[in-house]
This record gives structure tokens, sequence and C-alpha cells, in this order.
């Protein structure tokens, strides 16, 4: 009986210690986001690669003026709401372990025509993080396109405008819409639509032609 007893305690133990050391090896890192936003968005406007945040909705010339007086040689601005940064967990590199995507589309701070720049980050598990991502895309849309071109007729293109008209979200991996403009095209009038799909661990990229 006392064996039994015994084996009773010891059984659920064993069991627990065992289900323990399953969870420590499944668990996973948690990336605070918004810590993450805070450096991310106190390094772009650093490095002069956006404006800092401007908190008026319709923008007149003395706003612009005054925003252009803070923010010397800038034309779009980081979000001054916090809801305009989408973040996504998901495995990126493919190591088992939840990654942190954080994205959004920059704010006209001064009412110039056309669109504004997104931009984009991956911080991984481990702490290190892409440097500029949509780069990263914009350099392999363009790579694609010129691949394409050796075997159809296609125009040749410039980047103009090309950088506002990348666009990115997230589902089931990273996509977005762009526009591709000959060296005539008018703002309005692109020679080329399309859609992509980037993998960011193969550095492979997918694009679609409209």
């Amino acid at each position: 009986m006392y064996n039994c007893l015994i084996k009773k305690i010891t059984t659920p133990l064993a069991l627990l210690s065992v289900l323990l050391i399953i969870s420590c090896k499944t668990s996973t890192v948690h990336i605070n986001a918004q810590k993450e936003i805070g450096k991310w968005k106190n390094e772009l406007i650093n490095k002069k690669m956006i404006g800092a945040p401007c908190s008026y909705k319709d923008v007149s010339r003395q706003q612009a003026s005054e925003w252009l007086k803070e923010n010397p040689g800038q034309m779009d601005a980081f979000p001054s709401d916090g809801k305009s940064i989408s973040t996504v967990n998901a495995d990126f590199d493919g190591d088992g372990k939840q990654d942190l995507l954080l994205y959004f589309l920059s704010e006209n701070c001064t009412g110039h025509n056309g669109d504004t720049p997104s931009f984009a980050r991956i911080v991984y598990a481990d702490g290190t993080y892409t440097s500029d991502l949509m780069t990263e895309i914009r350099l392999s849309i363009l790579d694609k396109y010129n691949e394409k071109r050796k075997s159809e007729k296609l125009k040749e293109i410039t980047d103009s405008y090309f950088n506002e008209s990348v666009t990115i979200s997230y589902d089931n991996g990273i996509k977005g819409e762009f526009k591709l403009y000959a060296n005539d095209d008018a703002h309005c009038c692109p020679s080329y639509k399309g859609t992509y799909f980037y993998d960011v661990n193969g550095k492979k990229i997918e694009i679609l032609l409209n």
C-alpha cells in the first residue's frame, strides 16, 4: 500500500515536471511593442529619415512653416496617433519564435501633393532587427521587374513617386501594392500597378503586374 501511495504521489509530480520542461522549450519571448515603437521613432527622427509628429489635422501654411523650422528638410512625419502603427506577431525567420513586425504610413505635415511613404521594421526574438524593411522591399520589386523585362515587353521605368507608392500590409505574409512610372507618366497615371508578396527570411519577392 505504501508503494502504491508513493506512485500516486510521484506520478503526478513526474508528469508536472515533464510539462514544465515542455513549456520551457516552447515558451515564446515577449517583445514589448510600445518600447520598440518608441526606440524606432527616436531612431528615425534622429537620423533625419522622418519628421517629428505634427498634432494638427488640416495643414495651414503657418503650421507647415513652423513644423518645417523644427524639422528642416522633412516633408512627412511619424504618426501622432499610436493606433496608426500596425503590429504583427509572427515567426519571420523560421526559428520557431515569435518576432514583431511594425509598420505605418507617414503623415503629411506640410500639405505637399502626392502620397507619403510607408515605413516598416521587424524586431526578431533575439533582439536584432531589420534596418530598413521598406527599402529592402522596394529594391526587390525593382530587381524583379527588371528581371521580367528580359523576357517581356515592358517599359523602362524611373524612380519617380516610387517610394511613396509602395504600401505594406500583413495577411499570412508581408504583402502590398506598388506603382511604376515611365519617363513621361504623370503622377495620376503610372504605366504599371501591381501587388507583391515578400518572403523576408528567403529575401524573395513575387510581383504581379495588373
